[in-house]
């Protein structure tokens, strides 16, 4: 690939402690740009000497918890007419560097948002899940992922600054207010989040640290809906704390009433504090704020009627969940489960099996296959 002509690319990338994910990273991308800038924040591993392989441009940075400074220092750094951003558990196929170039080169466009694709090893219950067919052979090293998207590549202009919180600062109000405009592009980045930690201690210690950081940012920007729903979803989960991530929830909601995820957490930590009937309203409020999501929904009410006993509308929308999103495995295995109640063990292996074959991690579905057989079994040679 020859991409050494004008207009120029800035690979832009925070680090700190990356030596098992970088090369990977730049080696996806080092034939398509033509500098990398990296902002090290306090490596003691490998990871100076592997960016130092690549020729990348390594400025030092004390950090703290302000990643809106660091990701200003690497504007500040950066030399070439255009900037993609990534992080070291984030690759570009090689099939798609040429787009990548491509849209460089369009004069009406001062940056872009980019899909990626984060790549799972179960199904996260906030988000739809989206099995992996084989499309990028190389970067699917997942059974699924989940869509997202994100402003990586933009114009290096003197004007366009990283603003807002400490934990999650952007680039589009500071491009929008230039006069620039933002158009969306289909060039993939594929992040493998999960590679770069060895267990849960690992994610609860990162997680806590964004906690932190976090209600620092709230601080100045209390009405940010999506950093409520950030916090509260921290709290449930790695702090096991419901009580106190309940108003962050429900204050996400109040400011941002078409948010569905904040209604599909909140349902979620109610069932399990077993206040199915808050969880119920929750839910069908979910309903009426974003119809276009309502398969996910229609799976938290089958699974929560389910959680009830109430087999007969567990089974009603669990079944319409499935038929709106038949890619969903965490639907399928809780349609299995209540097939399996009701007595109908060939309707359960069916669910199950449908579950297991569009994720090929997911345990509960194959210890749940291996029952229903053995279950089979013993039923037949009575």
């Amino acid at each position: 690939m020859n991409f050494r002509n004008k207009p120029t690319l800035s690979l832009c990338m925070i680090v700190k402690n990356e030596e098992k994910l970088l090369g990977r990273c730049l080696d996806s991308v080092c034939p398509a740009v033509d500098e990398i800038v990296i902002v090290d924040t306090g490596s003691r591993d490998r990871t100076l000497k592997i960016a130092r392989r690549y020729g990348a441009k390594i400025y030092p940075f004390r950090m703290g918890d302000n990643f809106l400074r660091a990701r200003n220092e690497y504007l500040r750094r950066a030399s070439c007419d255009w900037i993609l951003t990534l992080d070291a558990d984030e690759v570009i196929a090689r099939k798609d560097l040429n787009g990548l170039r491509k849209l460089l080169s369009n004069p009406k466009v001062s940056g872009y948002v980019l899909p990626v694709r984060n790549y799972l090893q179960a199904s996260n219950l906030l988000r739809r899940w989206h099995p992996s067919t084989g499309e990028y052979p190389r970067e699917e090293i997942g059974p699924g992922w989940f869509h997202s998207e994100s402003l990586r590549l933009f114009r290096n202009q003197r004007n366009f600054a990283y603003q807002g919180c400490l934990l999650q600062p952007d680039i589009r109000d500071s491009i929008l207010e230039a006069g620039g405009r933002i158009e969306k592009c289909s060039v993939t980045i594929h992040h493998h989040s999960y590679l770069k930690y060895h267990n849960f201690s690992d994610i609860k210690r990162k997680q806590l640290r964004y906690l932190r950081i976090g209600l620092k940012s709230l601080k100045a920007y209390p009405r940010n809906s999506a950093l409520l729903f950030h916090l509260g979803n921290i709290l449930f989960l790695y702090r096991r704390d419901a009580r106190q991530a309940i108003p962050y929830v429900q204050k996400a909601i109040r400011i941002n009433p078409k948010y569905v995820r904040s209604y599909w957490l909140l349902s979620f930590i109610y069932q399990r504090q077993k206040k199915y009937c808050e969880a119920q309203k929750v839910l069908n409020k979910a309903l009426r704020a974003d119809p276009k999501e309502k398969d996910l929904t229609f799976y938290f009410l089958g699974d929560l009627y389910l959680r009830m006993l109430d087999l007969s509308k567990a089974s009603t929308f669990l079944k319409k969940s499935v038929i709106l999103n038949p890619g969903n495995p965490t639907a399928h295995n809780a349609l299995g489960v209540v097939y399996e109640m009701r007595g109908d063990n060939r309707g359960a292996l069916s669910e199950y099996r449908e579950s297991f074959r569009l994720n090929k991690k997911n345990t509960y579905a194959d210890e749940n296959i291996r029952r229903i057989y053995n279950a089979l079994r013993r039923h037949k040679s009575d």
